[in-house]
């Protein structure tokens, strides 16, 4: 049996150690709730990083509109005079040159093979990368232009780059959906599964509740600890969810696999720790508003 004090101005004098027996979860629905959240925030996690992935490849397929002007072998000395006239033309943005040395660089960086050595000499050619205006990267613009730049004497050949971003945006925009579904699925599930345990909780507490409400506590003090350690139980789940996300990041950083490495860089560790804080503070708000919620409503019933 349980002894109160009387209560005033809606306060407990003395409560004993209701409060605190009050805050015990079941470890197997604390587990399964832990669980449960911590999967949805995975996935909204990753939904929010692909996003921002996305979004910079977006950006840099738009940034690459435009065309590669491929300079004649014999023409390298003509480079900076070629250059200005392609910075002349109406429709040039951004011009940016690569020349043959550059180029054999990057390609020993990429691949790990030295041409010269193999081959005897360098045969790769100097470059230049044309971005165009806005104005001016339909496909008929760039075909236009790329025959006109074709008729300079030092062009070996041109090349029309267009813009990728439209099927990254679309190609983003179904894989987003798709995992949002998901995660939102999931994040449904976790909530329910809250608010049930909070009722099961509270049901299997009900003497001490019954004691306590008689005494004149008040619903929130009543609800404040299923609160409390729902909110807790949450920003667990939001730790673990972080920290398989950043492990995950760190192996795509590492992997052989280049394209996993570039969606890597697309993201800074700051940024990890941007979308860390937005799981926690997400996952503490839900958790705590639907344990409310459920205390409130099943506070009359206990």
């Amino acid at each position: 049996m349980y002894l109160c004090t009387g209560f005033a101005s809606g306060k407990p004098i003395q409560a004993f150690d209701m409060g605190k027996r009050l805050t015990t979860w079941a470890p197997g629905a604390s587990a399964t709730v832990v669980l449960s959240l911590a999967l949805a925030l995975i996935l909204a996690g990753v939904t929010i990083v692909t996003a921002m992935v996305s979004s910079r490849l977006i950006g840099d397929a738009g940034n690459s509109t435009g065309l590669m002007v491929t300079v004649a072998s014999w023409a390298d000395d003509s480079i900076p005079q070629l250059e200005r006239e392609l910075v002349l033309m109406p429709s040039t943005a951004t011009t940016a040159v690569i020349t043959r040395d550059q180029a054999l660089e990057q390609w020993k960086k990429d691949t790990g093979e030295d041409l010269v050595q193999l081959l005897g000499e360098n045969p790769l050619s100097s470059t230049i990368d044309v971005t165009v205006k806005e104005e001016w990267s339909s496909t008929d613009s760039l075909e236009s232009l790329a025959q006109q730049v074709e008729q300079m004497p030092e062009v070996a050949s041109v090349k029309v780059c267009r813009e990728q971003s439209g099927a990254i945006s679309r190609n983003a925009s179904s894989l987003l959906t798709m995992i949002g579904i998901a995660a939102t699925l999931m994040l449904v599930i976790a909530v329910a599964l809250v608010v049930t345990t909070v009722r099961l909780q509270m049901n299997s507490r009900r003497h001490q509740i019954q004691t306590m409400k008689l005494v004149g506590a008040t619903p929130w003090f009543v609800a404040r600890p299923f609160v409390i350690r729902a909110s807790l139980s949450g920003a667990l789940a939001a730790v673990i969810a972080s920290a398989l996300i950043a492990a995950m990041w760190a192996l795509m950083a590492s992997s052989g696999n280049e394209l996993w490495r570039a969606a890597a860089l697309c993201i800074t560790p700051w940024q990890l720790v941007a979308v860390s804080a937005v799981l926690i503070a997400g996952a503490v708000l839900v958790c705590s508003v639907a344990s409310a919620v459920a205390a409130s409503r099943h506070h009359d019933d206990v």
